[in-house]
C-alpha cells in the first residue's frame, strides 16, 4: 500500500466520520487487528480531529464494550476480521459503524435499526477533507491497561507526547530514512506499536506487517522482509534462542533493534548482537503513561560488565525526560541506594480517562520545580556518577506477561467473582524480576468446576491474563499480619 493510497483512504474515512458522526468525546474507536483498515482508521481518527481508541478483537467483548462506553465513543471503524465482534458490542448507545470492506450493509441496518451503518458506497471523497484545528495538547489516543481494582485504566496520551517520542528517537543516532524497512509486531492496542508506526511514517519508511504465523517464525520474517528496524518483547526472541534458531550473522540487514516491555536477559542481548552484527541494539524502558519509552540503553562492548543478575540495564533518560528516585516518603535517595522511579517530561501523559482519583494517586506535583512526575511503582538503583539505571522489580503486584502490563489484582477480582472464595494469583513461571510467562491461581475450596471457571474468565480477561492452572487448597496460607503468604505459594511451585 503506497502512502498516497493510505492518505486517500484515511482522509475519505475522516470526511465520512465528520459528516455522519456528531460525537463529542474526542475519540474514535478502531476495531481491528493489523489490517489496512486498522492503520487507515488510526489516521482517519486523527484526521477528523479525534484521538483514537484501538480495540483488539481478540479481547473479550464485555471488556471492549466497557472501554467504548467509558470513553463515550459514538463512531467505530471495523475491519473485515473483526466483524464477528459486532453483536457482542452493540448496546443501547446509538453509534455510527463504518465497515469500508462491505458493499452492502442492509442486513445490519435491518437487525439493528437504531444504529447507523455505513459501507463502501457511503464513504465520502478524500478530496473534501479539510485539516482540523488540533495542536499538541489535543488527544492522540487512549490505551487501556490492566487495573489493580479489577477495572482497566484508560491512559490518555496527547499529540505532544507522541511528537516528543518520535523526535527524540530520530535524534538518538539511529540514522534511519525512507529506505528503511520497519517491523510492526505488536497489535495496535499495545503501546509499543506507537513507536513502530509513527517513526516509520515520519521518515516515509516501509512498515512490514507480520501474519500470526510470522510471529511464530520471527527469524524467517526478518530475513524475508529484509528488515532494517525491529522492535519486539524479549520473551519472543528468547523462545527463538532456546530453539537454537538465533545463529551468528543471521540478520545482516538489521541496523536497529529495540527490545522493551520486560527485562532483557544478557544472554539474549549477546546472542542477538552476534546474529545482527551491523545492528544498533537497544534496551528500552517506559510505562504506557510516559508514552512507550523513557529510558534507553545501547548495547556495547562494555555492557556485559554492567549486567547485574543476568539482566541488561534500562540505561539513561531519552531526550527531555527527567528522573527522580525516591523513598517511601517521596524524598530523594542517595546515589547507590534503591527507591521508586519517578518520571517527568514532555512524554508524561495526561492521566487516566475520566478518573481523577487514580490520576492524582499516580501523578504527583510535589516536586519543588512544579513538574508533574509519574510514579512508576518500579524499584531502581540511583546510579553513582554516569552509570546506567538498573531495574530491580516492582513495589506492588504488577507484572509483565510477554510485554503486557498486568495487575494481579484484576485477575484475582475476576476469579473471586467466579468462585466466591478466597483466591491468589502469581506470575509463573518467572522469567526475570517483575516478568513471567503466564499466571497460576490458587483457590481456597474443597473442589471447583475448572472448565466453567475457565470459560467465565475467558469472557472477562484477555487470554494472556487467564490463569493456568487453577490450584485448589483447603486453606490459603496466611502471614503473621493476616495477608496471603505469596512466598509460600511460590515455594509450592518450586520457586
Amino acid at each position: 500500500m503506497t502512502y498516497r493510497e493510505l492518505y486517500e483512504f484515511a482522509s475519505g474515512l475522516a470526511v465520512t466520520l465528520q459528516k455522519h458522526d456528531r460525537g463529542e468525546s474526542g475519540l474514535t474507536a478502531v476495531l481491528g487487528r493489523k489490517s489496512a483498515m486498522s492503520y487507515g482508521g488510526l489516521l482517519a481518527a486523527l484526521m477528523r480531529g479525534d484521538g483514537y481508541l484501538p480495540l483488539n478483537p481478540k479481547y473479550p467483548h464485555d471488556r471492549l464494550r466497557s472501554c467504548m462506553e467509558r470513553c463515550g465513543v459514538t463512531a467505530v471503524l471495523v475491519d473485515p476480521q473483526s466483524e464477528h465482534c459486532i453483536p457482542g458490542l452493540i448496546s443501547d448507545q446509538p453509534r455510527t459503524w463504518v465497515l469500508p470492506h462491505r458493499d452492502d450493509v442492509a442486513d445490519l441496518c435491518e437487525r439493528w435499526p437504531e444504529q447507523t451503518w455505513l459501507g463502501r458506497g457511503d464513504l465520502e471523497s478524500h478530496e473534501q477533507w479539510v485539516e482540523p484545528n488540533v495542536g499538541s495538547e489535543d488527544l492522540a489516543y487512549v490505551l487501556f491497561t490492566s487495573g489493580s481494582t479489577g477495572e482497566p485504566k484508560g491512559v490518555t496520551v496527547k499529540q505532544g507526547n507522541v511528537t516528543s517520542l518520535v523526535d527524540g528517537m530520530l535524534l538518538s543516532g539511529w540514522d534511519i530514512d525512507s529506505l528503511d524497512r520497519f517491523s510492526q509486531m505488536p497489535e495496535t492496542s499495545f503501546d509499543a506499536a506507537v513507536m513502530d508506526i509513527w517513526i516509520a511514517w515520519e521518515v516515509g519508511g516501509t512498515l512490514c506487517i507480520p501474519t500470526d504465523l510470522d510471529l511464530l517464525k520471527i527469524d524467517e520474517f526478518i530475513i524475508r522482509e529484509s528488515l532494517s528496524y525491529f522492535l519486539f518483547v524479549p520473551s519472543a526472541a528468547s523462545a527463538m534462542q532456546r530453539l537454537g534458531r538465533l545463529k551468528p550473522d543471521l540478520f545482516p540487514t538489521l541496523r536497529v533493534t529495540v527490545f522493551g516491555g520486560e527485562v532483557l536477559p544478557q544472554v539474549l542481548a549477546e546472542g542477538w548482537a552476534a546474529a545482527a552484527p551491523n545492528c544498533r541494539l537497544e534496551n528500552h524502558y517506559g510505562p504506557t503513561e510516559t508514552t512507550v519509552t523513557s529510558l534507553h540503553y545501547p548495547w556495547g562492548s562494555e555492557s556485559p560488565e554492567e549486567c547485574n543478575g543476568g539482566g541488561v540495564p534500562i540505561g539513561w533518560p531519552v531526550p527531555g525526560m527527567k528522573v527522580r528516585v525516591v523513598d517511601e516518603n517521596g524524598i530523594d535517595v542517595q546515589p547507590g541506594e534503591s527507591g521508586e522511579l519517578w518520571l517527568a517530561g514532555p512524554q508524561v501523559s495526561l492521566g487516566y480517562w475520566n478518573d481523577p482519583s487514580k490520576t492524582m494517586s499516580a501523578y504527583t506535583t510535589s516536586d519543588p520545580s512544579g513538574l508533574v512526575y509519574y510514579r512508576t511503582g518500579d524499584r531502581v538503583v540511583l546510579p553513582v556518577s554516569d552509570e546506567p539505571f538498573e531495574f530491580l522489580g516492582r513495589f506492588d503486584d504488577q507484572i509483565q506477561i510477554r510485554g503486557h502490563r498486568v495487575e494481579l489484582g484484576e485477575i484475582e477480582g475476576a476469579l473471586r467473582e467466579c468462585v466466591r472464595a478466597p483466591v491468589a494469583a502469581l506470575g509463573w513461571p518467572e522469567t526475570a524480576p517483575g516478568s513471567a510467562d503466564g499466571v497460576v491461581a490458587f483457590v481456597q475450596a474443597s473442589s471447583i468446576d475448572e472448565s466453567r471457571i475457565a470459560s467465565e474468565l475467558a469472557s472477562r480477561l484477555p487470554v494472556f491474563m487467564c490463569p493456568k492452572p487453577i490450584i485448589v487448597m483447603d486453606e490459603l496460607p496466611i502471614t503473621d499480619n493476616g495477608k496471603i503468604d505469596r512466598s509460600f505459594l511460590k515455594s509450592t511451585l518450586g520457586g
